[in-house]
């Protein structure tokens, strides 16, 4: 963990009111690399950033009453299930600037998966995933009075097996089947984990049915482009 930038020792982020950093460029705000528990079994994944438009923050980082009415979009990283990062401004995988343009706080989030494992090597079973996001967004919300944003108008958003986090996260709210999941995890259980609204991208949630559909739209018609010893099957529809 020591090769790995952490801001927050605890999860009172409080205490680094005033390590938020001001990027021209982008015009936001940002305070990145936050830890979102206390026991993080992968920690590079386990992870987050906020970026705030500008003209919400001031520079002592306090904040104007407008971004306390801003919704807050929060972006999950999750692809094929596996352990994904969060994202930073330069990456092309950020979605950060789009959001920042039409005013909303942006938060991009990591997370674990299949492959991940515990403190003994073992790998970790069960919705490691989702609760990662359920446990971030108490996080968050425990913070909430010294954040930008309405907290309680969070929108999730990913892409395929992001999608269905996103689309999990909009239907599991605050469901008890998490509650030991969530406490191993370290969450705040006093938090809620609700959600005010998804955006969801092609969701992998029903694999089976998904495969059958994708044979049946496509069929043989198929083209391969090889770029940097990777393929990407490229498919037109056949009508």
């Amino acid at each position: 963990m020591h090769d790995i930038p952490v801001l927050n020792k605890t999860m009172e982020l409080k205490e680094y009111r005033d390590r938020w950093v001001l990027d021209v460029r982008y015009g936001c705000y940002m305070l990145e690399d936050i830890l979102y528990t206390p026991v993080a079994t992968t920690p590079k994944f386990q992870r987050l950033s906020i970026f705030v438009p500008r003209h919400l923050m001031n520079a002592d980082g306090t904040f104007t009453e407008e971004a306390k009415r801003t919704p807050v979009v929060f972006e999950n990283h999750s692809a094929g299930y596996m352990q994904m990062p969060h994202v930073w401004l330069d990456s092309p995988r950020c979605n950060a600037q789009k959001y920042l343009a039409h005013g909303l706080v942006y938060v991009t989030v990591g997370c674990r998966g299949c492959e991940s494992r515990d403190g003994n090597g073992r790998l970790i079973k069960g919705p490691c995933a989702l609760v990662d996001l359920k446990t971030a967004i108490r996080f968050l919300r425990h913070n909430r009075e010294i954040l930008p944003g309405d907290w309680n108008r969070i929108i999730s958003t990913g892409c395929s097996a992001g999608g269905a986090m996103s689309t999990l996260l909009a239907v599991t709210g605050d469901n008890d089947c998490y509650v030991s999941y969530l406490k191993e995890n370290g969450a705040f259980m006093e938090e809620s984990d609700a959600i005010y609204a998804a955006q969801i991208y092609c969701p992998i949630v029903d694999l089976e049915h998904a495969d059958l559909a994708y044979e049946w739209m496509f069929r043989a018609d198929r083209s391969y482009i090889r770029r940097q010893n990777c393929f990407y099957a490229v498919f037109s529809c056949v009508r």
